[in-house]
């Protein structure tokens, strides 16, 4: 009940905010058949992933100091993680339990797909390409972020806190839930969602809602002994700087007029000139 009720007031503000950025090319869109409309969508989507990759792997010195400066600060709040999770453990209360359940549910990754898939379809079949392109765009962001944090998770094997076994316990390469503790998955979705969501209304009342509502997804990771604190604070960074850098990239793809996809025997590729 709470993940569907989480659902429907998010692409209720999407729908609402994007539907007045898209109404005038309603009737030019909507009257293209489906398959040629998926067809440009999924190009798309393939030039913004290939647009990202590129980036990701020619990062310039700004990039680098950025990571920086955010593995320092990670880092730094190890100090700082026992004294939150034993402030967390004296806070529990039926009411904390309450809110901090059903706003853990933003950061379900099972919800995040539903929502970019309601608001993709919403868009498709209604004829609404800004509320189309705000699904895609949550789709693609979602897809960096769950193999960026998976790749994390895998390599470092932290130990959860309910493991007790202390905040600086890594076990290295992992595939044990026990030992995925760095960095939070549903933290990481939440920002996510609630960046490019934000990008996209382009409201300061609901950039504020959706990013308090991320934060609490990860104050409940926190408070149900899922994640240290540094676990939560780099998925913020991971998942905000993943949506926003999405954002932007969709807005480029129309500068990348070299990219060309083609099939092959047993698949197919692309190429890229930038």
């Amino acid at each position: 009940m709470n993940r569907t009720l989480f659902v429907i007031l998010i692409f209720k503000a999407c729908f609402g905010a994007a539907q007045s950025q898209s109404v005038q090319q309603h009737d030019s869109v909507s009257m293209k058949p489906f398959t040629s409309v998926l067809y440009s969508d999924g190009r798309d989507f393939v030039d913004c992933i290939a647009l990202r990759f590129h980036e990701a792997t020619h990062p310039d010195g700004s990039s680098l100091i950025s990571v920086g400066i955010v593995a320092g600060t990670t880092a730094s709040l190890f100090f700082a993680d026992q004294s939150i999770r034993s402030f967390a453990e004296r806070s529990h209360s039926s009411l904390n339990d309450n809110i901090l359940t059903a706003a853990e549910n933003y950061g379900d990754s099972r919800n995040a797909i539903l929502l970019s898939g309601s608001i993709y379809g919403t868009g498709l079949f209604f004829g609404y390409p800004e509320i189309r392109k705000t699904g895609t765009m949550l789709m693609e962001s979602l897809l960096w972020t769950g193999v960026v944090t998976t790749m994390i998770k895998a390599t470092f094997g932290r130990s959860r806190p309910y493991m007790n076994e202390g905040n600086v316990r890594f076990h290295g390469i992992q595939f044990n839930d026990h030992y995925w503790s760095f960095p939070s998955g549903h933290s990481a979705v939440a920002f996510t969602l609630s960046s490019v969501l934000s990008e996209r209304i382009h409201n300061t009342a609901a950039s504020i809602g959706l990013y308090s509502l991320a934060g609490m997804t990860a104050l409940a990771r926190v408070y149900h002994n899922d994640h240290w604190f540094s676990d939560v604070f780099l998925s913020a960074v991971i998942g905000t700087s993943i949506g926003m850098a999405v954002a932007s990239d969709n807005e480029k793809v129309s500068n990348l007029s070299s990219i060309h996809v083609f099939l092959l025997p047993n698949g197919f590729g692309f190429t890229l000139e930038l």
